[in-house]
């Protein structure tokens, strides 16, 4: 004949469930009256703290201010939806640049424990109209995932947008019509070599005063 012992927070059925609201240890005495053999077996239940979730950003997109930073602390781990104009999805402070506005989902875990949040970034392309169009001065193609690529993702959307870079010798060795496109130093299958280089920009988009038209040099490193 088995049993267990009457301890509160265990069933005395067949199957024991242990309902537990902390960590501690728990203790079944088993009992055989034909063999007169007896034993206990303990078990030791952790319970998972549920994360204290804590989200928040830097700001809202608009003519000025092209990226926006999230947050989310009091979890081990994160990841972020949609996946779409974010830095890193699994990162707990990813930086974001969506083209309008979004709600951003967090799936937080800690431990065992599992919650979900949100948080919105608001874009208006209409605050700061004719504000600075920030380019790049360097970068640094070395596949290490920051800086990898010179471009522009990070402006508005374009009705019109072209970029040109040229080598010393003035030869165009990259050009695209599409501003989420970017250079990553290569031209005919081959690495540049380091040095500077000729950019030229043309683009038009509610944050500019009609079509703005930029050039300037940009510095290849590794």
């Amino acid at each position: 004949e088995w049993f267990t012992s009457t301890q509160a927070g265990l069933s005395t059925s067949g199957v024991y469930t242990v309902n537990a609201s902390r960590n501690d240890t728990f203790y079944v005495a088993l009992h055989s009256g034909a063999c007169n053999i007896r034993d206990t077996l303990s078990c030791i239940v952790e319970v998972s703290t549920r994360p204290n979730l804590v989200l928040s950003k830097s700001g809202d997109r608009d003519c000025f201010t092209r990226q926006v930073q999230l947050t989310a602390t009091g979890a081990d781990s994160s990841s972020w939806s949609p996946s779409q104009f974010i830095s890193d999805p699994s990162a707990p402070n990813p930086v974001v640049n969506p083209e309008s506005t979004t709600w951003y989902v967090v799936r937080a875990r800690k431990g065992e424990c599992v919650v979900t949040d949100s948080v919105q970034v608001l874009v208006n392309y209409s605050a700061g109209a004719g504000g600075p169009f920030h380019i790049p001065s360097a970068f640094t193609p070395n596949n290490d995932g920051l800086n990898d690529c010179f471009g522009l993702q990070h402006w508005p959307p374009s009705s019109t947008f072209e970029l040109s870079i040229y080598n010393r010798w003035g030869e165009r060795i990259f050009h695209t019509t599409d501003s989420r496109k970017c250079w990553n130093g290569i031209y005919k299958g081959m690495l540049q070599p380091i040095g500077t280089y000729v950019y030229q920009v043309k683009t038009k988009s509610t944050c500019s005063d009609g079509v703005v038209y930029l050039k300037g040099l940009v510095n290849l490193i590794r």
